[in-house]
């Protein structure tokens, strides 16, 4: 289903286009039925199963939020890092190739670094000090971040310069 934002989105975009310009407006609210108004019993019973179907529908739905939240919230663990924490930056679809010397497909180590936290931007974003020679953004969300334990390191780990994964791409 699409949502309101990107059905206004796509009429920006054919308005700008084509010149032209098109409206969504939002769609209109499916009123209740009130017993006994319509003019054939036939309808009135289709309306009346109408609203109950949307009320059971509605009331799944409901059981449906809170089993995911109940699961949600008992496997959940909240992180937060301060500022000069040493912390691992998962690799999630990054060339790791670019990243970490060695790097071997699937045998490929899953996180770098460690890697100093500099600024805490939000709530849930960090901004990380990685190497002058990262060709990747520095702002990293919370989730692909894990607490490193141990030593930290005097100085940021070094990644491998890029031209050095050009001359030995990784084989898949």
């Amino acid at each position: 289903m699409v949502g309101l934002a990107t059905l206004r989105r796509i009429c920006l975009h054919y308005s700008i286009s084509l010149g032209t310009p098109l409206h969504v407006y939002p769609p209109s609210a499916l009123l209740p039925y009130t017993p006994s108004t319509a003019r054939t019993a036939t309808v009135d019973t289709l309306l009346q199963d109408r609203d109950a179907f949307i009320a059971d529908v509605r009331d799944r739905l409901l059981q449906a939020q809170q089993h995911a939240k109940r699961h949600y919230d008992a496997q959940h663990c909240p992180l937060e890092f301060s500022v000069n924490d040493w912390v691992w930056l998962r690799l999630l679809n990054r060339n790791t190739c670019s990243l970490l010397p060695g790097a071997k497909g699937k045998l490929s180590p899953h996180y770098a670094g460690p890697f100093q936290v500099v600024e805490q931007i939000g709530n849930v974003a960090y901004k990380l000090r990685l190497p002058a020679s990262a060709r990747i953004h520095d702002i990293f969300h919370v989730g692909v971040l894990k607490p490193f334990h141990g030593t930290p390191p005097v100085l940021t780990p070094s990644l491998l310069p890029l031209a050095a994964c050009f001359n030995n791409p990784p084989k898949f």
